[in-house]
């Protein structure tokens, strides 16, 4: 994924595991200018951020996937 800010290589593995599926996430985010500077000062803030969106995300994308399963 490309946007002005940064560029975005997303990868998603999808595992079956006794009980369940694994879903696996990893992402290598490449700041452009300006924002890499900042990323310098700011970098832990901003992955704490950014893991705390995508858990938000997946934790949604859990409860839409087993809502029609527990009916």
């Amino acid at each position: 994924m490309e946007s002005r800010v940064n560029s975005v290589d997303v990868k998603y593995i999808v595992e079956m595991i006794p009980n369940g599926t694994l879903l696996t996430q990893t992402a290598n985010i490449r700041w452009k200018f300006p924002v890499n500077v900042i990323s310098i000062f700011m970098g832990a803030k901003m992955k704490q951020g950014i893991s705390a969106q995508s858990q938000k995300e997946f934790e949604k994308l859990k409860e839409l996937c087993e809502r029609d399963i527990k009916k």
